[in-house]
C-alpha cells in the first residue's frame, strides 16, 4: 500500500468499526454482502474478491495487523476484516450521539478514536 492507499484504508476501516459498533443492521449487511458494503464505504475491493469478516470478542483493534491482512488480501483476492468488540460504556453520551447521528464532527471523532484505539 502506498501512503494515499494507507490513509484511505485507515479512514474507511475506522468508519466500518464505528458503524459496526453502533448499528446492528450495518453488521448484518456487512456479514451478508461485505464487498458491496465495504466498497460503499470507500474501500477498494475487486467485485470478485472474497471478504471474511471476523468478530473479535475482547481484543483491542490492531491497525498494523489489520493493514497487513488487507495487503495480503490485495495479493490473494481474499480479504480478512477484523471487527473487535468495543465497550460502548467507555464513550460519553456526546461521543455516542456523534457516532450514531453522523454529525459534522464525525471525522474529528474518528481521529480521536484512532488515536485512542490504535496507539
Amino acid at each position: 500500500m502506498d501512503n494515499d492507499e494507507r490513509i484511505n484504508f485507515i479512514e474507511c476501516y475506522v468508519r466500518v468499526l464505528t458503524r459496526a459498533w453502533c448499528d446492528t443492521h450495518f453488521c448484518e449487511e456487512l456479514k451478508r454482502d461485505p464487498v458491496v458494503v465495504l466498497t460503499g464505504i470507500g474501500m477498494r475491493i475487486h467485485d470478485d474478491a472474497r471478504v471474511s469478516v471476523v468478530r473479535l470478542p475482547s481484543q483491542e483493534p490492531d491497525l498494523e495487523f489489520q493493514a497487513g491482512l488487507w495487503e495480503e488480501g490485495e495479493r490473494s483476492g481474499h480479504f480478512v476484516l477484523q471487527i473487535p468488540a468495543l465497550d460502548l460504556r467507555e464513550l460519553s453520551e456526546e461521543q455516542l450521539g456523534e457516532l450514531v447521528g453522523g454529525s459534522g464532527a464525525d471525522m474529528d471523532l474518528y481521529r480521536r478514536l484512532v488515536r485512542r484505539l490504535f496507539r
